[in-house]
């Protein structure tokens, strides 16, 4: 049976496609203004970016994309960006680039996290970017919960509650989502929230002079807080942070040293970029001023004291009113 000539010019077509589409994405990309060419089209267009930075985690990059590829919401798309590892890290996410045609690979220098992120998320497809580190991973549910509550409700920025695996198991216990706690420096959005494009854009990105100190997250989420975006996180633990043996996050190890110049120079940035933090930050020491306050006040305005009569060999308990004894009556006779 002959095959006619038109089928055979449309199967030539395909195969050139998919071999251009495959080189162009194993490609090395220099430069930030690179456009890849994607063949996404129509009803195959993807609805969310996932943004996977990448830095030495050939060790766990593979449980992370493994949990992305059993998703139950399909219409995402995933850019892993190698940032400089020296490990096999990008051979790792070839290997998953060439299994399944949404995963995008960008190789570049070691220029820190915030590039990373701000590079991946220019060349997304996705409206909604859903930024995901490459040493944890989310349930199967966890993009379908999100992109659900957030085309279908105001929230413009939704994570969801976390575990905690590896080192250390168990739930992750973070503040109630409130613009005070947010304030505060009590942060109730993890990095792993998903978030329009648009506002990526309206506020600059990530910023990149904390690439090296840390918070870029938490500052990157207080642009929501200062512009009125409403923000939560939903109460189901689709999300799973690695806690690392003997290794610290860089945000924990700014924390921890309270008094180096890292952690003063990222509390200057901040609070110079959210000028409202200062305000609550006062706010927040006076509440602390007036809580102790009224804890000791009860006992110095109105009190009911006891003590033991000796001599009468019986317990008197008495009410004092600004230490002054008002009334008092017997109470066991031994």
């Amino acid at each position: 049976m002959q095959i006619p000539k038109i089928c055979l010019e449309k199967f030539t077509k395909i195969r050139l496609l998919n071999l251009f589409y495959t080189k162009r994405w194993d490609r090395k990309v220099i430069g930030r203004k690179d456009k890849f060419v994607v063949p996404f089209t129509g009803d195959n267009s993807p609805a969310v970016s996932v943004i996977v930075p990448c830095y030495n985690d050939a060790k766990y990059v593979s449980d992370c994309l493994d949990s992305l590829l059993a998703q139950t919401f399909q219409k995402w798309e995933a850019i892993c960006i190698n940032d400089g590892s020296k490990d096999n890290t990008l051979s790792i996410l070839k290997r998953y680039a060439r299994r399944d045609q949404r995963i995008r690979v960008i190789d570049q220098k070691n220029q820190g996290v915030c590039f990373a992120r701000n590079r991946a998320i220019a060349t997304a497809w996705g409206k909604y970017i859903y930024p995901l580190d490459a040493d944890d991973k989310i349930a199967k549910t966890c993009l379908e919960e999100l992109y659900n509550t957030i085309t279908t409700t105001d929230y413009t920025l939704v994570c969801t509650d976390g575990k905690l695996f590896d080192a250390k198991c168990g739930k992750w216990d973070l503040p109630k989502p409130t613009k005070w706690n947010m304030y505060s420096w009590r942060n109730a959005i993890h990095n792993s929230a998903m978030y329009p494009k648009e506002l990526w854009e309206k506020y600059g990105g990530y910023y990149e002079g904390l690439n090296r100190i840390g918070a870029e997250d938490f500052d990157f989420m207080l642009h929501f807080v200062d512009d009125g975006q409403k923000f939560t996180r939903l109460p189901k633990p689709l999300f799973f942070y690695r806690v690392k043996a003997k290794k610290i996050s860089r945000n924990a190890q700014a924390v921890s040293r309270k008094n180096t110049a890292n952690h003063l120079e990222m509390k200057h940035i901040i609070w110079k970029r959210h000028p409202k933090m200062l305000v609550y930050g006062k706010l927040e020491n006076l509440k602390k001023i007036l809580k102790k306050i009224l804890m000791m006040l009860p006992r110095f305005v109105f009190c009911i004291k006891h003590r033991f009569d000796k001599k009468r060999r019986y317990h008197i308990r008495y009410i004092r009113v600004f230490r002054i004894p008002i009334y008092w009556w017997r109470v066991k006779k031994q």
